[in-house]
């Protein structure tokens, strides 16, 4: 809903009226805990013989009743909850004004020092996640943290969700970006080398200057990482930029292919993947080829060209040891579709 539109302020109240109402909170668990020049909006389910206090908060674009569910479940296991919206969360900055932190520690310590409580568990829930590791690492009465999940950046868990052709369309900057461009070149040059087998997580790890849980994050598995590399390569070197013409869009290909193998690092990733046919480089080669044709074949239905005087076609690689620009060992090209 606009912020401008003068129905969210009702509705979000609204919404919040039901959530109380839904899970059975009395409106006396509520409160508002000073912190800066706003409120964060708290509540506080306190038990009478807690065997622990647990303080929760979620992440971006979050409200605090979301995390009620929880609260009352973990209140019934006998321990004392307290859920807040923090700066940048639901009525937190909608009523309060309140804007986001990376500096989680102070409203937790707000918190804590409000309600009286020398050890807490933390519970962070998707960015609260993050949040809460960066809160306990300088608020010393935190003995404890759980993550549900550890989501450091927004833009990585959508990207992450998209073919590899468009993660590469997303702009340049910002430090995810820069860690991406380190850990893809360190892959690059490892199969430069001669050998996929020796590009170890943990050596591309080392080279990019990362650790290897920050490849992990972005890439499952090293299949998914090496297709990405490739595809990055084929991007910068062979764009595969439509002209308006069938004609001129191989011609163009042709050109750009020509010239990306005769760069050494180029011809040698690809004599490299041409070479070994083990099932890792084969998953990669599929990888690879998928989203390229995919590409290709976009490219190739926004041609005008008759189809009376041509079959129409779908290209795919016709043999599994297709080189990652074109060619194979044995064979590639169209088939009727």
């Amino acid at each position: 809903m606009d912020p401008a539109d003068p129905r969210r302020r009702p509705a979000l109240r609204r919404y919040v009226e039901l959530s109380r109402a839904g899970h059975g909170i009395e409106d006396s668990r509520f409160t508002l805990v000073p912190f800066g020049d706003g409120m964060l909006p708290t509540y506080c389910l306190d038990h009478p013989d807690p065997v622990g206090t647990v303080v929760m908060f979620a992440g971006f674009d979050s409200l605090v009743e979301e995390l009620l569910g929880y609260a009352r479940l973990l209140h019934d296991s006998r321990l004392r909850v307290v859920a807040f919206d923090g700066p940048g969360q639901g009525t937190a900055l909608e009523e309060h004004g309140l804007k986001m932190t990376p500096d989680w520690h102070l409203p937790v310590a707000a918190i804590l020092d409000h309600f009286g409580i020398d050890d807490a568990y933390l519970f962070g829930l998707s960015l609260g996640g993050c949040l809460a590791i960066r809160a306990a690492a300088r608020e010393p009465r935190v003995s404890r943290v759980v993550c549900d999940d550890v989501m450091t950046s927004l833009a990585d868990c959508v990207l992450g969700q998209l073919p590899t052709g468009l993660r590469l369309m997303q702009g340049p900057g910002g430090r995810s970006s820069r860690i991406r461009l380190a850990v893809i070149d360190a892959t690059l040059a490892a199969l430069a080398g001669g050998d996929p087998d020796a590009a170890s997580v943990p050596a591309i790890a080392a080279a990019a200057g990362v650790s290897p849980s920050t490849i992990y994050r972005r890439w499952p598995d090293k299949a998914d990482l090496i297709a990405d590399a490739l595809a990055t390569i084929a991007a910068r070197t062979v764009p595969l930029t439509p002209t308006g013409t069938l004609r001129d869009d191989l011609v163009q290909f042709a050109e750009d292919l020509a010239a990306a193998l005769a760069l050494p690092d180029a011809r040698a990733i690809a004599r490299t993947m041409i070479a070994h046919d083990n099932p890792a480089a084969e998953e990669v080669r599929r990888t690879f080829w998928n989203e390229r044709l995919r590409v290709t074949n976009a490219s190739a239905s926004r041609t005008s060209w008759s189809t009376a005087r041509r079959p129409a076609t779908n290209c795919r690689p016709t043999s599994p040891t297709t080189s990652c620009w074109s060619g194979s060992r044995a064979r590639s090209g169209c088939a009727p579709s």
